[in-house]
């Protein structure tokens, strides 16, 4: 079983999209970032209670039937591309941005936080995450709009 760090940050406010919008300086909000062992090729709803007490302990305090958005085939998909961009493209330093995720579960908008040294490594990760399936986020049980923050680090080979 492929296992990768996972980190994010919660109750992010995003203010730009990444289509032509100024970077923000760092995501607005609660900033209690969490790491787990989360396995890559999992959907949210098939991690075990350790895995997503750990995911959601990244949004703060969240009410009983609060579940945050997550991509619907787990990490592997995007981890997949985000390597094959790396491979492809000379990729030096991070990145870091968040997916505004409606009810549906479709992506809405990619916020750039911390853009990677290279503008197009940048456009061409926030397409991969805009091109991303994901489980919407609950609120009271309900699906609801949410934000999930991915960040990356690269090292120019």
């Amino acid at each position: 079983m492929r296992l990768m760090q996972h980190s994010s940050i919660a109750l992010l406010v995003a203010a730009a999209a990444c289509s032509g919008s100024p970077v923000q300086d760092r995501p607005i909000g609660t900033s209690a970032t969490a790491s787990a062992q989360v396995p890559l090729d999992k959907p949210y709803d098939e991690l075990t209670p350790a895995q997503k007490s750990a995911v959601v302990s990244d949004y703060g305090k969240l009410r009983p039937g609060d579940e945050p958005p997550f991509p619907a085939a787990g990490l592997d998909p995007i981890v997949r591309q985000v390597r094959d961009l790396e491979q492809s493209r000379l990729a030096k330093g991070p990145a870091a941005m968040v997916v505004s995720v409606n009810a549906r579960g479709e992506p809405t908008k990619v916020t750039v936080y911390r853009a990677n040294a290279f503008p197009e490594m940048t456009q061409a990760l926030a397409y991969v995450l805009m091109h991303t399936k994901y489980k919407p986020a609950r609120c009271q049980g309900r699906p609801c709009e949410g934000e999930y923050l991915f960040s990356f680090d690269f090292s120019a080979r």
